[in-house]
């Protein structure tokens, strides 16, 4: 069984498939072979890895247990691809609360009017109470006038 080299880690041979040169493993297609590869291809983190862009979505990765963890919960996950997923969750939650407060400021807000107007409409009362006030005390200082002009006739 004559082996021909493909390239760097893979080889086919004439009966068809490939075989990865790394771990000899073998698979029917070409694309199995290339997806399986990049198993081998995994980038060794460095201890740059905790850079402000992975800080500020929350996320650390752990060289020695190789886990991401979550730093809002933190709850651990193999990848960061499921650790991005489970971010989701706290993004939503986050979402929610703002939701939340908004209502409640607008609430507040919808209270403050009319607590308002309650005060601009008793102080109007007021004001028309005052007016009131003084037509009937010069009503009454104008009978009280004609009264004594009466009197003095």
């Amino acid at each position: 069984m004559a082996i021909e080299t493909n390239k760097r880690n893979r080889s086919t041979n004439r009966d068809g498939g490939y075989e990865c040169k790394t771990c000899k493993k073998r698979y029917e297609t070409f694309q199995a072979l290339g997806g399986h590869q990049g198993t081998h291809k995994k980038v060794k983190l460095s201890d740059e890895t905790n850079d402000a862009c992975l800080l500020n979505l929350g996320i650390v990765v752990h060289k020695s247990s190789g886990l991401h963890r979550c730093q809002t919960c933190m709850k651990e996950f193999e990848t960061g691809q499921a650790l991005g997923g489970h971010m989701r969750r706290h993004r939503l939650e986050k979402a929610l609360i703002l939701m939340e407060k908004e209502s409640m400021w607008q609430q507040q807000a919808v209270v403050e009017k009319a607590e308002s107007d309650v005060i601009f409409a008793a102080l109007e009362l007021q004001l028309l109470k005052s007016k009131e006030d003084e037509r009937d005390e010069a009503k009454t200082e104008l009978v009280l006038a004609a009264q004594e002009w009466r009197l003095s006739v």
